[in-house]
């Protein structure tokens, strides 16, 4: 394998070359539309139903229900699995949960995470919890069994403070 060695004090590339990458299988929730382990962006305006689809995906997985697969039949049932929620927009007892009942959702297996717990004089204090919060994050998914999505609605809720939007960069 050709490997480029770094020179002292100075930035090297990394480079790996791809006859000494072993191939794997992409593994799947929902395919073709959403692989197990890799990061699937819904995009749209607003109004048009991201949240609604989130959900949906949120209730079967809860469930075990099928999928529709690409021709919009049915897929196989899965085994029930675990889905963690953020939100910074909606309500999760006047938004959430009301439309997770109607979808038949598995409440036990669908939890929000809501903030993360701040050490302070007098007691813990409730903060919002940021996409940076990596060790928060793999606690969060550690500590509930069987997790399949995660879903960030809206992303940019959780870039946390001093991120500018427009610059594309950060």
């Amino acid at each position: 394998m050709a490997t480029i060695s770094q020179a002292r004090g100075q930035a090297s590339p990394a480079i790996v070359p791809m006859d000494s990458v072993a191939p794997e299988e992409v593994s799947f929730l929902w395919s073709p539309y959403v692989p197990l382990g890799k990061l699937t962006i819904l995009e749209g305006d607003p109004g048009v139903g991201k949240t609604w689809l989130a959900l949906a995906l949120a209730a079967a997985v809860s469930t075990g229900d099928p999928l529709p697969d690409g021709c919009g039949r049915p897929g196989p049932r899965r085994e029930a699995a675990a889905v963690l929620y953020l939100t910074a927009e909606d309500g999760l007892g006047d938004t959430l949960r009301p439309r997770l009942e109607k979808m038949n959702a598995n409440l036990g297996r669908v939890f929000a995470l809501t903030g993360r717990w701040h050490d302070r004089p007098g007691g813990c204090e409730l903060r919002p919890v940021w996409l940076t919060d990596v060790d928060v994050l793999r606690t969060a998914f550690a500590w509930i069994p069987k997790l399949a999505l995660v879903v960030v609605d809206p992303i940019q809720g959780f870039f946390g403070p001093g991120v500018d939007l427009h610059r594309a960069n950060e």
